[in-house]
């Protein structure tokens, strides 16, 4: 599975649990019987579950953003490689060009 589509999938069903659980718990309050009423036990669940699910996005960002991190350092490096081993063939083309006789007198 590529990369994008693995943390895209995780996405939609970390995004998915969250507009769920925000749903369950404006319908409850949309009852009238919020914060204090008689679903204190499912409104407790509710909100330890959009707890879970918030600690899951922040996990779930945490990895997202240090993946890609590793995977733009990881590209950089290369190119940096890419870039020296470059410079060194100019120089070592350089060293290679006969020098005019002005440069050797100096």
């Amino acid at each position: 599975m590529s990369f994008s589509l693995r943390y895209s999938q995780t996405a939609l069903a970390l995004l998915a649990t969250l507009f769920l659980s925000l749903g369950i718990m404006l319908s409850l309050n949309a009852t009238g019987e919020g914060l204090f009423g008689r679903h204190k036990a499912l409104e407790v669940v509710t909100f330890a579950f959009a707890i879970v699910t918030m600690v899951g996005v922040g996990v779930f960002t945490g990895v997202f953003l240090s993946e890609m991190l590793f995977w733009v350092l990881r590209t950089n490096i290369e190119t940096i490689d890419e870039l020296f081993q470059y410079l060194e063939q100019l120089d070592m083309q350089r060293a290679a060009r006969p020098r005019s006789r002005r440069a050797s007198a100096v």
